[in-house]
This record gives structure tokens, C-alpha cells and sequence, in this order.
């Protein structure tokens, strides 16, 4: 489970995505809520406990028994580039 950090999106994994299945692993990078393809929060909340029942729930729909988590945090807004 590939997480962006602030102020990216998943996108900044998508040079990672195909390497990781090449190599057998299956690997997903899901938008946090409120950032790119997601949906704002129905609830209102944007914290990192918001963060962690989304990512537990789409590691439970997954069906996966263990998963090594991979973050990605950025020192600050500019550093995140969209990949062309």
C-alpha cells in the first residue's frame, strides 16, 4: 500500500505501480480523502485518524491478511510533480 503525503496525490507512485507488479507483488496507491480522484469526506474529517479508517477499510475490501505500508511525505508544497 503505496500513501501520498501532502500536498501530492497518488500519482506521484505511478512510476512504482507497474516496476512492483513486474516484480509479483500486487501493490495499490489510493488519494487519502480530499486529494485527487477521492471524494471529500462525508464526515468533514481530514486527520490521520480519518486517514486510517479509509486505508483499514480498503485493506479489509482488499482481503489481504498483511500489507507493507510505503509513505511518501513532501517538506513542502512544489515538490510534488505530476508525472508527464
Amino acid at each position: 500500500m503505496l500513501i501520498h503525503g501532502f500536498p501530492c496525490t497518488s500519482r506521484i507512485w505511478s512510476h512504482n505501480l507497474p516496476a512492483l507488479a513486474a516484480a509479483g507483488f500486487d501493490a495499490v496507491a489510493p488519494d487519502l480523502r480530499g486529494y485527487g480522484d477521492s471524494d471529500f469526506a462525508p464526515d468533514g474529517f481530514y486527520d490521520f485518524n480519518a486517514f486510517n479508517t479509509d486505508l483499514t477499510g480498503l485493506f479489509d475490501a482488499l482481503g489481504r491478511d498483511r500489507a507493507v505500508v510505503v509513505g511518501h511525505e513532501s517538506p513542502g508544497p512544489g515538490r510534488c510533480r505530476r508525472p508527464r
